[in-house]
């Protein structure tokens, strides 16, 4: 191998690589006890939003809005302890101890995450984010006009609905089908007010429309605008439903956009707005599976918030990184190739003065090339 290109970062924008090594593992657990007996998970928290809304300046526009929106997503995931019950908050499903780990996401950025306590669920401890998050990221950001909240089923409820529509200028489209009459509801809607979208053979289906309509549960205190969508399967006879609850309007300027320039009706639009919900699951991957944060390590919730507060700022500059760095394809790419590929890439690293110099050992130009670029882009942050 040759060195390649030296790359040059001045020393006030910190050093590449580990200087002191990494801690003994009792360090590490002795440092986690003492977080938690001290409230470490709260300041953490406070330490994670305002690095989440100084990243969010530094992304690109594109990175962070689909449609003209910025997704905030907010879901839950369950975090697997085996058999062992005597995790605090655990619960038991078919004989596995799980816990639930609840999050909120602003764009690519993890923003918040609590577990559940024992005697509280999914929905309690996601509500709970959503106020700090707001406070401190979302509006310090100017991103409160273009907020789309995006959730599933859990989240089609009144409260957490009024959580939603408490965020000034934000819009939402949330899942509805724990609902129990909204599929009565949309059965009952006249048949000119279904717009037919047609045969789907990738889906199996036969036939599909979708139906824009007013829905209110029995203990709300006003309807809301529901979008439900039927298809009828190769075969079958009965429709099936599924429906999303929404404050977005037609004359909305950027689902005027969207209408217009993929040719698309208003309950499509909305539609293909909350598809965007299944992309956001997906960073899930890069905590649960790339970071290895699928298994939670201590039994006391109190240290597992502070291990989880820690690894997501990891998570977050990891994806500031990539969100940042690199364009194109390689700023889509998994956790664990950007760490194959970029991060692992051998070099010299030396001082002088005030700048930082790393000598690069690779032959592939192409290589060398995305890392200055990406050093460059992340020097001038």
């Amino acid at each position: 191998m040759r060195p390649s290109r030296c790359a040059r970062t001045r020393r006030s924008n910190g050093c590449w690589g580990w200087r002191r090594g990494v801690p003994e593992e009792a360090t590490v657990w002795r440092a986690l006890g003492q977080w938690a007996a001290n409230d470490g998970a709260v300041a953490l928290g406070r330490l994670q939003r305002r690095q989440c809304r100084r990243l969010i300046d530094k992304t690109p526009v594109r990175a962070m809005r689909a449609h003209g929106f910025t997704p905030v997503f907010i879901d839950g995931t369950w975090l697997e302890v085996g058999r062992d019950s005597k995790f605090e908050g655990a619960k038991v499903f078919d004989g596995a101890a799980k816990l639930m780990l609840s999050t909120t996401w602003v764009g690519p950025y993890l923003a918040g995450q609590r577990f559940a306590r024992p005697g509280e669920g999914e929905l309690t401890a996601s509500l709970d984010l959503i106020e700090p998050v707001w406070r401190e990221v979302v509006k310090p950001a100017k991103l409160d006009a273009s907020v789309l909240f995006l959730a599933d089923s859990l989240y089609g409820n009144d409260t957490a609905l009024k959580k939603f529509e408490s965020c000034r200028g934000a819009r939402y489209v949330v899942g509805a089908n724990a609902l129990a009459d909204v599929e009565r509801v949309a059965a009952e809607q006249p048949e000119v007010q279904w717009k037919e979208t047609g045969r789907d053979a990738r889906r199996g289906w036969a036939a599909s429309a979708l139906c824009v309509h007013r829905f209110g549960a029995r203990d709300w205190e006003r309807p809301r605008t529901a979008v439900t969508r039927r298809w009828r399967l190769e075969g079958e006879m009965f429709f099936r439903h599924a429906s999303v609850l929404t404050n977005l309007e037609p004359t909305d300027a950027r689902v005027v956009t969207m209408m217009r320039e993929q040719n698309l009706g208003f309950a499509e639009a909305v539609w293909r707005l909350y598809d965007r919900k299944q992309a956001m699951e997906n960073q899930f991957k890069d905590a649960l599976i790339d970071l290895g944060l699928h298994h939670p390590p201590c039994a006391e919730l109190a240290r597992n918030e502070v291990f989880y507060a820690v690894a997501s700022l990891a998570l977050n500059l990891t994806v500031g990184a990539r969100r940042i760095g690199l364009a194109g394809a390689e700023g889509r790419m998994r956790l664990w190739r950007l760490r194959r590929v970029l991060l692992a890439i051998p070099a010299t690293v030396t001082h002088h003065a005030r700048e930082v110099k790393a000598c690069l050992y690779s032959t592939s130009n192409r290589l060398r090339e995305i890392f200055t670029a990406a050093m460059s882009r992340l020097g001038s942050c």
